[in-house]
């Protein structure tokens, strides 16, 4: 048996295995054997049949057939042992050849990662700020969970609500149906597709039909750069009336005796909020950065294994078997695979860094450590113990590991971030400014060397 091997890009290995004739004919004898078991072969008991004769029975592509069924496997797992090779899954055999027998397979094989500078990577949270705006947006909000809704007889204005027969169609086919829709007509809202609101705005009841385009980066690729035809039945218009912004409101929204404690109230919980996503913002900046620093390689085969998961993810939201949607082949599954593919990617490499970080850093979480989480997700309620049973499971154990360990990779990446930053500052710091550089010399001190009014000897002499 001849084996040759070719690395190629994606971190996979190129196996072209050529087998002996003699191999081949031991194999081909074999298979009309198993074939002459199975079938009858007239005036011949069963197995007992020459492979020529069963070859003239069922055709010599049958015998091949049942022969390259265990021929290659057992080839395949003769060269990897022979050559040393290890791939993390199972090979795409193709260019099967006769004359001589043989065969190419294409092995992923585990990924390779190269983290870079990443020890060098120098940041610290940006400090939350909570402007005057973002309070009074927040009051504002408040305001209108508590404002009072009253029937009108006039065109469509914006802050209305209203309650409509919502359709609409792209090129004759229905794209969105939702009778007695009951919303606000905000600025900026998005109705099927952004645009609708500026269109009802000064409509009255009634039925209205108006086309509006849907931008050519549109999420969704079937509406994307398309004209969409509304059709609006508007049943109802009410005006929103505000309350006042004083202490009975403060009183009935926040639980408070002022309206000045309601808007303390309200800065808090838009600094902490803030702060989670600022903190957020930081965490996947560093992310981030480390993925942009390093170099990942990796087979198909891992963004194929995370497609499945994200239709697993899809099938449990919608209630459907995940097993259905995966191996279903409706066109519309297929395409969700392909928009799935960029994602997948995306996926697989914060993955591969994160294990590879950990590694690095000597990074590990024990069953204690799971077990522990277990407890702060279950609580002591009554429930407890019912939902520990839900996520104590293989599955539950291996992502809560998962999520530990990101989480602890990081709170290091933070760390070494936030020492070069400060190690950083302190450099600057103690550089001297300038001036200082060029301060006037003391009496008896040469002149600076690079000062063009500086009298050298020569010109003293002079």
């Amino acid at each position: 048996m001849k084996v040759t091997t070719e690395r190629i890009p994606e971190a996979q290995i190129v196996l072209e295995v050529e087998l002996d004739d003699e191999r081949v004919a031991k194999s081909l004898n074999q298979a009309a054997k198993r074939l002459s078991q199975r079938y009858r072969i007239p005036g011949f008991r069963k197995g007992k049949a020459p492979r020529v004769i069963v070859e003239q029975t069922l055709g010599a592509e049958a015998v091949f057939e049942e022969a390259m069924e265990r021929m290659i496997p057992n080839a395949y797992e003769q060269a990897i042992k022979d050559e040393g090779i290890e791939p993390i899954g199972p090979p795409e055999v193709d260019n099967i050849d006769r004359d001589p027998f043989r065969f190419r397979a294409r092995l992923p094989m585990p990924p390779e990662i190269d983290l870079g500078p990443y020890r060098e990577i120098a940041r610290i949270e940006e400090p939350v700020v909570v402007s005057d705006d973002d309070l009074a947006d927040a009051v504002l909000e408040v305001r209108r969970s508590h404002a009072v809704l009253e029937p009108v007889e006039r065109p469509v204005e914006l802050n209305d609500r209203l309650k409509a027969d919502v359709r609409a169609t792209i090129n004759g086919q229905q794209a969105l149906d939702q009778p007695d829709a009951d919303f606000h007509v905000r600025e900026g809202m998005v109705i099927g597709i952004p645009g609708v609101v500026d269109e009802l705005v000064g409509l009255g009841l009634g039925e209205h039909t108006f086309a509006v385009d849907a931008p050519d980066d549109w999420d969704d690729e079937d509406v994307a750069g398309k004209t969409a035809v509304f059709t609006v039945t508007i049943k109802e218009i009410k005006k929103e009336i505000l309350p006042d912004a004083d202490d009975d409101l403060a009183s009935e929204a926040g639980e408070v005796d002022s309206f000045e404690e309601l808007r303390a109230k309200l800065r808090e919980d838009l600094r902490t909020r803030a702060e989670e996503r600022s903190l957020e913002d930081h965490n996947e900046a560093l992310l981030q950065a480390v993925i942009g620093g390093a170099s990942i390689e990796f087979p198909p085969l891992l963004a194929q294994n995370e497609i499945e998961h994200m239709l697993h993810e899809v099938a449990r939201s919608i209630g459907q078997d995940p097993r259905e949607l995966v191996q279903s082949q409706d066109p519309k599954v297929i395409q969700m695979r392909e928009r799935m593919r960029e994602e997948a990617a995306v996926r697989v490499r914060r993955g591969l860094v994160i294990e590879k970080v950990a590694e690095a850093e000597s990074i590990e979480v024990g069953e204690d450590d799971i077990e522990a989480e277990f407890d702060r997700i279950a609580g002591n309620g009554p429930q407890a113990e019912q939902v520990r049973n839900m996520i104590d499971t293989p599955g539950g154990r291996a992502m809560t590991r998962r999520n530990l360990i990101s989480a602890r990779v990081i709170d290091r990446l933070s760390e070494i971030a936030r020492e070069n930053a400060l190690a950083a500052e302190d450099v600057e710091e103690d550089t001297p400014a300038d001036d200082d550089a060029n301060a006037e010399a003391p009496d008896g001190a040469a002149p600076a060397a690079d000062d063009p009014d500086a009298a050298g000897p020569e010109q003293a002499d002079e």
